[in-house]
């Protein structure tokens, strides 16, 4: 869940109209869905999001306001006049870490606009496959985000991507869902350009980002500094961190490529991500 009225994060927020400016507790836009104003709780099966620390967090690297005066800047952030991301914080953990319902969350993302899935949460290593529920799920998202009811495209992509955080076991196996080959899987890029110490990598890897480092022996500013609960900010470190620098670099390319360009796809989406890093790590194959 995402601290939706951050300063910082305020005024890129995915806001329903319908549910904002109508009656509380009620389905005022018929989508099935109570009081989802900036989002949905799949714990709760309703709108009212349950902000946490890690949520929060995640959403300032894509899209805190740049250039406000305080904070943080965003990937994606934009200068909070409309031109940013939005976020629509889908939310499948609590506060305390305890999980909620995971199909219904990607289904009703499709539904409701959304086109990238920020997913920074992954599996344990005993899991090598994603649960049959969730697998259709996904699928649902990939193959009806930003298309609506009779085929035609409603969003800046014809299509859904997800992003996924490859884990922090520091394993040659990337955790799933991002070891799927229908997602894209994000490693982790300490502040000496080398993979940081808690990775996952692998053969399932698909790009390296920027997560901060969990080394006692660099100054806590080595780790990644974003918005928290409170109004306030924090340093983190994990996959979790490098993920949403991906998400946020997605969304500019779909706000260049795909805003007033039908027929963009994830594909083309990706290929532009996948053909355009710059080879830092010794884990780069030829």
């Amino acid at each position: 869940g995402i601290q939706y009225n951050h300063p910082d994060l305020a005024a890129n927020m995915w806001v329903n109209e319908a549910e904002l400016n109508g009656e509380p507790g009620k389905d005022n836009d018929g989508n099935g869905v109570r009081n989802d104003v900036y989002g949905y709780n799949g714990r709760t099966r309703d709108g009212n999001i349950e902000p946490g620390s890690h949520g929060t967090h995640v959403a300032g690297t894509i899209a805190a306001t740049n250039n406000n005066g305080i904070g943080v800047c965003g990937v994606a952030g934009g200068t909070g006049n409309g031109d940013g991301v939005r976020l629509m914080s889908c939310q499948i953990f609590g506060p305390d870490n305890t999980g909620g319902d995971y199909p219904d969350v990607y289904r009703y993302a499709a539904d409701n606009g959304a086109v990238i899935s920020q997913n920074s949460w992954g599996y344990s290593q005993m899991y090598t496959a994603i649960p049959q529920d969730v697998a259709v799920a996904m699928d649902y998202f990939i193959e009806n985000a930003g298309i609506g009811p009779d085929g035609e495209q409603t969003g800046p992509m014809r299509g859904g991507i997800l992003i996924f955080a490859a884990g922090n076991s520091n394993v040659a196996v990337v955790q799933q869902p991002g070891a799927d080959p229908r997602t894209l899987a994000v490693t982790a890029m300490s502040p000496d350009y080398i993979k940081a110490g808690y990775s996952n990598y692998g053969t399932a890897a698909d790009i390296y980002a920027p997560g901060g480092s969990d080394d006692t022996s660099y100054p806590r500013e080595c780790q990644v500094y974003s918005t928290d609960l409170g109004g306030g900010y924090v340093y983190m470190s994990g996959t979790s961190m490098a993920c949403p620098h991906v998400s946020g670099i997605a969304a500019l390319i779909v706000s260049h490529y795909g805003v007033g360009h039908p027929g963009f796809t994830p594909q083309q989406l990706k290929e532009r991500l996948l053909r355009s890093f710059r080879p830092v790590s010794e884990y780069v194959g030829s």
